[in-house]
Parts: structure tokens; sequence; C-alpha cells
């Protein structure tokens, strides 16, 4: 599994791309003075702007990879001799075909912006149609619904949730809940 967690580094001038693995570790190592075999991601670009070859070490080899856009050109930084760190959002928006310095990040957000005590907060309950009864807003519509719609009878819907949902709920529960839910359409 590839996995790039280390520092990605973009060297802007253009290189030879018949340079193969070999070729490469050695710019690595001593054009650009680092090494190589540190897991960090290496980027290379062709004079003809269509083309990245990446290096990079896998703890026991070197992985070259290579892409060539068949259509259009990479949008790459200024030519300069200084390798540039890129961070993962540039190196992805380089490989989408973006230019990556003139993109800028969003401000980054601590989840507790004035600062954390470590304590969990918890939310307030909804507010319920029928406060005080364990009663979901789905059970009471499918009672509205089968009651006054459908026409069944409490005591089929008492046996009902019992045997295929396992609910053990009675008819009186189902009744009081029926006459809370319609009091207020009957007050004014």
């Amino acid at each position: 599994m590839l996995s790039f967690n280390s520092p990605i580094w973009f060297y802007p001038e253009p290189i030879d791309f018949r340079k193969q693995l070999d070729g490469l570790i050695m710019m690595v190592a001593d054009h650009l003075q680092m090494n190589p075999t540190s897991g960090q991601l290496f980027l290379f670009r062709s004079r003809s702007v269509n083309k990245i070859k990446m290096l990079w070490w896998d703890r026991n080899g070197f992985w070259m990879f290579y892409k060539r856009l068949e259509k259009g050109k990479f949008q790459f930084p200024i030519k300069n001799d200084a390798a540039l760190e890129l961070t993962r959002d540039q190196f992805n928006w380089l490989l989408s075909g973006l230019n990556c310095m003139e993109h800028k990040l969003l401000p980054s957000v601590t989840a507790c912006p004035k600062g954390c005590d470590g304590s969990i907060i918890t939310a307030p309950a909804p507010l319920q149609i029928l406060p005080k009864i364990k009663a979901t807003e789905e059970l009471l519509s499918f009672l509205v619904v089968s009651k006054l719609d459908d026409r069944q009878p409490l005591y089929h819907l008492e046996k009902q949730l019992r045997e295929r949902y396992g609910v053990d709920c009675s008819r009186q529960s189902m009744a009081n809940w029926m006459i809370a839910l319609m009091a207020p359409l009957f007050r004014s």
C-alpha cells in the first residue's frame, strides 16, 4: 500500500527524461543534496511540460512513477535551481493540471477554537411530539396512519407490533398517544 507521509519535493528545472531510476537517485543525492532513501517523495518534470517522474523509497526498495498527459500540459511553478517542498494539496493540484503555487489553502480550523478542556459536551435532546413518552416519531406516525387511514383497530396493532417487531405496546398506551396527538386539533 502506498502512503506518502513524508515531505514531497518538486525540482522545477526540467531534467533529461532518459534518466531512469539510478539517474534520479544520483540527482537527488548529488544535485539536491538529499537522502533518496529517506522516504520522501521527489518529483521531476520534463522539458515538454507534459511528463512527471516521481521517485520514492519504500522500506526496502525504490518506486519510480511516470505520468504523461495525453492532452494538455502541467502547470509547473517558476523554474529555479532549488527544490520546492509541496503540501499534499499542492501535490494533488499539480497532478490534476492546476497551478499548485497559485491555489491557496483554506485556513485551518480547529475543533475547539476557544480551547478545549477535554470534556464531552452533550447536545440537548431534540424536541419530541409528545414529551415524557418513549415512543419515536416513526412509531407515532405508524399508529396514526394505521388507525386513521388504514382503519386498523388498536387490538390488531397491538398484536402486529408484538408479533412482527417484538414491541410490547398496550392498546391503552396507543389510545392515550392518539388522544394526545389529536387534542390540539380539537382545541380551537
